[in-house]
């Protein structure tokens, strides 16, 4: 908010600005403004996040649960040694022949996928 005033000052009137105010209203703006993108900056990277994931096949939902659930990333497990990157690959390929088993257990369906 501006605030503008008139004072006198030897016989003329002189208009006097508040320059706190305006400072401050355009601080709540500047803040309000920045708090704004931020939020749509989050929605668009939760809405890119889903999207990936909907596009992914069901092997690689597995494999992105299993990373996620044991806190790991395509990143991380690519810096390990290559003795542990082979655990976690065996790990993942077994988690996904037993989901996928059990799909076709439930659906009475046969699916070919090769891990």
């Amino acid at each position: 908010m501006v605030s503008l005033s008139v004072r006198m000052l030897g016989g003329s009137v002189v208009p006097t600005y508040d320059s706190a105010k305006s400072t401050a209203s355009k601080t709540k703006e500047a803040a309000q403004t920045a708090a704004n993108t931020q939020a749509q900056t989050e929605s668009s990277a939760a809405q890119e996040e889903f999207l990936a994931y909907a596009r992914m096949n069901p092997v690689e939902r597995i494999r992105a649960d299993y990373l996620k659930s044991h806190n790991l990333t395509e990143e991380k497990l690519a810096a390990m040694t290559p003795e542990e990157q082979k655990k976690i690959e065996d790990e993942i390929r077994r988690e996904i022949e037993q989901k996928m088993r059990r799909a076709v257990e439930e659906k009475g369906s046969l699916i070919n996928i090769v891990v």
